[in-house]
């Protein structure tokens, strides 16, 4: 096939990105903004399922659809359960069979111009499954998969995710007993992780299935400034420590290593790290009676010492947030510091960190010139009364200029990388800050 063909070829697919949202118009109105225009030149539509108990949602899509063909309103009923409504998605999708490709993805997910690159060239290779992965912890790369369990070990702790996985409609969402799936797991102790048991559920059911994992940096991926917690975050011990173990035993029995894959939540997530759990202590989410609650089950669910994790659970609160409070005091002491050498300063990022940072700056009564980014903005964007720009490296010739990146540990060690020569060569002009 020629390059001609071949792009034509990729034009013709047809791509449904479905994202169900629930009150959060500001997260659609910046969705819109500064995201939809992306999917559809890869001709992606985009599909709003809006649950929310008013009419502003409804509003931003319609005023929006006016702009952008491709974008569409769907009414859902607010009383149903999330992973229903993405159930009802596969139904729809599966007996429509208008789109070649479904992916549903959360409203807060924002995929880089790389990433829509990327699964356009997979889409072409026909694979019935197509797996985006941010973090790819376990360092697996871009992976063809025709082996049922070894798709199970690698990849099913990251599907949990809305987004992480991209299905052929013709092969995905073609004969499926549904009332059978909603009777076996659309029940309360598996209905959160009830669209893994589908997928798996269905590649059990069917032969000479393929899927590909595609590795991307967490960079590709990029969260909205506006993100809440979500829905299960008060029952998050419920959800993974009870409900995520109870799916995956309710799996067919050709699924082996089920005890590995259970763990792989609490090891690659995150979710039940040390550092998570101290927050969710913080927050008296986390206690003695939930510490008891999974007392036999604490090695099973992550790697962290039963020891500390007892140590933790009887821990005041006020102490941890002592400690924390401590380390706040000498962080804004060094920005300080740092901020004083410069005549400009800059916030490298323009999520939850920089937010931080912005009130840091403010509390300390320190000027800033703008947010910067690695990816392109297209159009002008404001935050906190100030300009998110893309970093050019002509900026650090413009005087004594100064950056806090305020990014997470992966992508400051990205920047830093990248940058090693912008900021430390010989004639350093600008430098960098990080607290890590």
């Amino acid at each position: 096939m020629d390059i001609e063909k071949s792009v034509k070829a990729l034009d013709n697919v047809k791509v449904a990105v479905c994202i169900p949202t629930y009150n959060r118009p500001d997260v659609i109105q910046e969705y819109i903004e500064n995201t939809v225009f992306r999917y559809l030149r890869h001709n992606f539509d985009i599909f709003i399922y809006d649950s929310s108990e008013d009419k502003l949602t409804e509003e931003i899509v319609k005023k929006g659809m006016q702009q952008y063909t491709g974008l569409h309103y769907r009414k859902v009923d607010s009383s149903i359960h999330s992973n229903r409504k993405v159930y009802n998605i596969f139904m729809e999708f599966g007996s429509r069979q208008e789109y070649d490709y479904l992916w549903v993805c959360s409203d807060y997910i924002r995929w880089t111009e790389f990433v829509l690159d990327s699964v356009r060239k997979y889409i072409e290779k026909k694979y019935d499954i197509i797996i985006p992965n941010y973090q790819d912890v376990e360092k697996i790369g871009n992976k063809e998969y025709v082996d049922i369990n070894a798709l199970f070990l690698d990849c099913a702790w990251h599907m949990t995710l809305f987004g992480a996985t991209i299905l052929r409609v013709s092969t995905m969402l073609n004969d499926i007993n549904w009332n059978g799936l909603v009777e076996r797991y659309m029940v309360p102790d598996c209905i959160n992780h009830s669209h893994v048991a589908f997928y798996f559920e269905k590649l059990a059911a069917m032969k000479g299935w393929k899927a590909v994992h595609l590795s991307f940096s967490k960079s590709d991926m990029i969260v909205s400034s506006m993100r809440k917690y979500s829905g299960w975050h008060k029952e998050v011990f419920y959800v993974w420590c009870h409900c995520w173990p109870t799916m995956i035993n309710k799996l067919p029995e050709c699924y082996k290593n089920k005890k590995r894959v259970i763990k792989k939540i609490g090891v690659n997530s995150g979710i039940l790290s040390y550092q998570n759990l101290k927050k969710l202590k913080r927050q008296k989410i986390f206690n003695k009676e939930v510490y008891r609650c999974y007392k036999s089950e604490w090695h099973n669910l992550t790697n962290i010492p039963r020891l500390f994790i007892w140590g933790l659970s009887i821990i005041p609160p006020e102490l941890i947030d002592w400690e924390e409070y401590r380390k706040e005091i000498l962080l804004k002491k060094r920005i300080k510091k740092f901020c004083q050498k410069h005549d400009h300063i800059y916030i490298y990022g323009a999520g939850r960190k920089a937010d931080r940072y912005t009130g840091y700056l403010n509390e300390l009564g320190i000027p800033f010139e703008a947010y910067l980014v690695s990816e392109q903005v297209d159009n002008v964007k404001i935050k906190e009364n100030h300009k998110v720009v893309q970093f050019y490296k002509e900026l650090l010739h413009t005087g004594n200029v100064g950056i806090l990146l305020a990014l997470n540990e992966e992508n400051t060690k990205e920047v830093m990388e990248k940058m090693e020569l912008c900021f430390y060569g010989e004639n350093q002009i600008s430098s960098l800050y990080t607290d890590i």
